[in-house]
């Protein structure tokens, strides 16, 4: 990009709908259909997505999306921005319009009050650098039908639903409970699921017609897709390992997605099992100050101040020195001090790092061995045993 030509960061919708999706279709090699491309229509003109395009002498040449979302962090419920769709024309890349695109929706997510923000990654190592780390991992199994547990008469039964069945929201939302980093999902992102699932088989479990489980699958060419399985209690899913296995008349294989801490390799007959492991979603706090008054510590018989450095090279609003102040409830508050005040040690750490802290995803001690958080031990020991700690997962993709 010249000096001559004019450069501008701005928001759009419909104006600019058929650039947007011609440069999604480049950048993500795939045409939209026509139905797809009438359900993309709905979204460029939907106040919970917001479009932030680098416009290079009036030509669309990158775009980031942002999708207005709610989370649960420990039980919490945080506004969060969703970062979709970035994408940049090749004769635009590497002249920093994705990291300026980036910067503008930080900011913007700050003004709305979203206090955190989650991303797919093309490369991790690109958005750490805007302060975005690793929120979890995802296991992806792969295995023979024959491999699953001896079919077993269970308590309840199983009945076929349709997507918008309100069972199927209401075991999601006690699950979405059980892990930090679940979507509350609204009834727009269920229409969104699908949307992009529309063959999708979806059965519910249910024990004294209580709904305690649902599981949404396709089966395609003896190959069994289990999009979610979402349980109540262990009960329930393992009332689904042997409705699985009831369907080996017609399935070979099954792949299954499950959040890291899933045990099926425990609950198999013969667990001759492929297992991938990888990174799934990052995630970054957005607002610090905002973050903590909403954040929830271990409650204790003490309360605790804690003198805190955060680094952020993207948001000057949290690149200060705090005293983090910790009641014995567990609720905390932060102030910003003076760089040049003498009163007690510092525990100094990146804005990515105290992300994957207080999500849960790594502990203080832990990245204190790496010289990941840096100070006083006793002060870094004390915060440690304040944090919470649950498994993070997400089940959704956007």
């Amino acid at each position: 990009m010249s000096h001559d030509e004019a450069f501008v960061i701005k928001q759009f919708g419909l104006d600019y709908f058929e650039e947007s999706v011609a440069l999604l279709s480049f950048a993500f090699q795939g045409e939209r259909s026509e139905e797809q491309r009438a359900e993309m229509r709905k979204k460029y003109d939907h106040p919970q997505y917001t479009r932030f395009g680098a416009f290079v002498d009036g030509e669309l040449a990158a775009q980031v999306f942002i999708i207005h979302f709610e989370t649960y962090i420990h039980g919490q419920v945080y506004k969060m921005g969703g970062i979709s769709g970035v994408s940049t024309w090749p004769q635009y890349r590497r002249q920093g319009l994705v990291s300026k695109l980036l910067q503008q929706s930080i900011q913007f997510m700050q003004q709305q009050g979203q206090t955190v923000s989650y991303l797919f990654p093309f490369s991790e190592s690109f958005y750490r650098k805007f302060g975005w780390e690793l929120l979890c991992e995802r296991k992806t199994y792969s295995f023979d039908i024959l491999s699953m547990p001896s079919a077993k008469s269970v308590q309840g039964i199983f009945k076929r639903v349709s997507w918008d069945d309100k069972d199927l929201q209401q075991i999601y939302g006690q699950y979405a409970l059980k892990y930090t980093g679940m979507l509350k999902r609204d009834e727009l992102w269920w229409n969104e699921r699908h949307i992009r699932n529309k063959t999708a088989q979806h059965v519910v479990y249910y024990e004294a017609e209580v709904p305690l489980a649902y599981m949404t699958y396709e089966v395609k060419e003896q190959v069994m897709n289990v999009h979610e399985l979402i349980y109540v209690n262990e009960d329930a899913y393992m009332a689904f390992m042997s409705f699985i296995g009831q369907h080996d008349s017609m399935v070979e294989k099954v792949k299954l997605k499950t959040p890291a801490d899933d045990i099926l390799s425990f609950v198999m007959d013969n667990p001759r099992i492929e297992t991938d492991l990888a990174n799934y979603f990052m995630a970054r706090i957005v607002d610090v100050e905002q973050f903590i008054k909403q954040y929830r510590f271990v409650a204790t018989n003490q309360s605790d101040r804690i003198k805190l450095r955060v680094t952020d090279k993207q948001a000057s609003w949290n690149n200060q020195v705090y005293y983090l102040d910790i009641d014995d409830t567990g609720k905390a508050q932060l102030h910003t001090v003076a760089d040049d005040d003498e009163d007690g040690y510092e525990v100094t750490l990146s804005i990515s790092i105290l992300t994957a802290v207080l999500f849960g995803y790594g502990t203080l001690i832990q990245f204190a061995r790496y010289n990941l958080v840096l100070g006083d031990a006793e002060q870094i020991n004390r915060l440690h045993h304040r944090i919470p700690q649950q498994q993070t997962y997400i089940s959704d993709f956007f």
